[in-house]
C-alpha cells in the first residue's frame, strides 16, 4: 500500500526538530495504531479535476484483509488486524449526478446475495464483482 510507504523528508521538505528547532532530514511513515471492531472502506470512484467522471477501472479484492503489515506493533497486540468482507456497495451508472446503487451481502451461511431495491437474489459468483 503506497499510503503507508516511508517518505524521506529532505531538502525544502525537511522536518523541524522539536529539540533543537533546526531543520533536519527525516523519514516519515503512517501506520495504523488501533483498528476498529468493524472496518468500513470507501474507494473514491469519481474523478474531479483533469479526469471528471466515474473511474470505471475494475477493483479486485480478496474476501480476507490483513492489515497487520500496516499496523504498529502496539496496534497488532491491541486490536484485530484481520477482517472478512461481508458487504459491497456498488454504483451503477456513468455519472456522479445519476445512477443506481445496489449491494452484495454475504449471509451467515457464506452465500452471497444481491440486494437491489425490492429484489433479493443469490449472487452467482463466489464473491461480488465491482
Amino acid at each position: 500500500c503506497q499510503f503507508t510507504l516511508a517518505e524521506r523528508l529532505e531538502g525544502d521538505n525537511r522536518y523541524k526538530c522539536i529539540g533543537c528547532a533546526g531543520l533536519v532530514d527525516a523519514t516519515k511513515r503512517i501506520l495504523i495504531h488501533r483498528t476498529p471492531p468493524v472496518l468500513a472502506l470507501q474507494l473514491k470512484r469519481f474523478g474531479f479535476g483533469r479526469h471528471v467522471g466515474k473511474i470505471s477501472k475494475p477493483v479486485h479484492f480478496d474476501e480476507l484483509l490483513d492489515l497487520s503489515p500496516y499496523c504498529t506493533s502496539e496496534g497488532k497486540a491491541e486490536s484485530t488486524t484481520r477482517f472478512r468482507l461481508y458487504a459491497v456497495l456498488v454504483h451503477q451508472g456513468a455519472s456522479v449526478n445519476g445512477g443506481h446503487y445496489y449491494c452484495h451481502v454475504r449471509a451467515a451461511s457464506g452465500v452471497w446475495h444481491r440486494l437491489d431495491d425490492e429484489r433479493v437474489s443469490q449472487a452467482s459468483a463466489a464473491r461480488p464483482a465491482c
